[in-house]
């Protein structure tokens, strides 16, 4: 598939040189993807995003000053870990980038789990063209911003014994006995989606964005359950709300399952906290052709 891409040699070159090497490659490049995944975390999703952030930033600077930056590297190459001068150099580059490169221009998918998935589909779809109507990207900056607003909404403190009772259980057990409200979330997600659909986001940007979710039944004695995954390219016309609150509908968090046609869903992190395996057997399936490369985005684990 065609996206931008930058690669190591284009970094011994002139700037037009770069720019010359990237057209002719960008005509030139086989029907490879690129998949770009965040894992689920709750409110730690913020710190993917800001992961993300710092990287296209110093992407957007290595593609803007591939020379300035070579340099820097090869002429202070021993000195980067144990002096802050090179550091500061590349730092003030990265910090001058203004238009930083979107994931969705380099990226043929965006998958996510839970919160994940809610970073995934803001970012491919996140707003709405004032004069058209349709969806479009959301810079990461935003999403960033959106975080910001939406974690105390959603994970407010109780008050009283709840608040009490809550606080020990986290001590004790290490999550809350009394959940939260989903339905605040979903009017955040209905504020920013609205009524879109699966559907609407297909073929912005030609990026598939892509989210999981635990599917849970009974059939008499018979228990199934199993990792399933909604993706802009789907047959069903889906409501994005819908997805986004059965990806993010973690148990004790919140009153689980989350049901999408009658099929009841808990969160994706239940069964796969890492989309990424599924996410490239995804684009297997729809491009039928070969994986190049994947950046995969998760909370640290300490």
């Amino acid at each position: 598939m065609r996206r931008l891409t930058i690669a190591p040699s284009y970094f011994r070159r002139s700037s037009d040189e770069c720019n010359q090497k990237l057209e002719n490659d960008n005509e030139e490049q086989k029907p490879n993807f690129n998949v770009l995944s965040f894992d689920g975390g709750g409110s730690l999703g913020i710190m993917e995003a800001v992961i993300l952030q710092d990287l296209m930033n110093m992407t957007t600077a290595l593609r803007d000053h591939p020379q300035k930056i070579f340099k820097i590297i090869e002429n202070e190459h021993n000195n980067l870990l144990v002096k802050p001068d090179p550091r500061k150099k590349l730092a003030q580059l990265i910090n001058k980038v203004s238009h930083p490169i979107h994931p969705s221009e380099v990226f043929d998918m965006l998958a996510g789990s839970s919160t994940g998935a809610l970073i995934a589909f803001t970012l491919v779809g996140g707003k709405e063209d004032p004069k058209t109507g349709k969806r479009m990207p959301m810079p990461v900056q935003e999403v960033i911003e959106l975080y910001l607003e939406l974690i105390p909404k959603v994970f407010h403190d109780f008050k009283g014994m709840r608040k009490v009772s809550n606080g020990l259980a986290r001590k004790i057990i290490g999550t809350p006995i009394h959940p939260y409200d989903n339905l605040i979330l979903l009017r955040e997600i209905e504020r920013y989606f609205g009524q879109s659909t699966l559907q609407d986001l297909d073929g912005i940007n030609d990026c598939v964005v892509l989210a999981t979710a635990k599917r849970m039944e009974h059939h008499s004695e018979e228990h199934y359950d199993a990792m399933e995954y909604f993706d802009s390219k789907s047959i069903m016309n889906i409501k994005v709300s819908d997805v986004l609150m059965a990806t993010t509908n973690a148990p004790v968090l919140f009153k689980t399952p989350w049901y999408i046609r009658g099929v009841p869903y808990v969160d994706g992190a239940v069964g796969a906290s890492c989309p990424l395996s599924l996410a490239i057997s995804r684009m297997k399936d729809l491009t039928k052709g070969q994986f190049q490369s994947a950046l995969s985005i998760g909370k640290v684990q300490f």
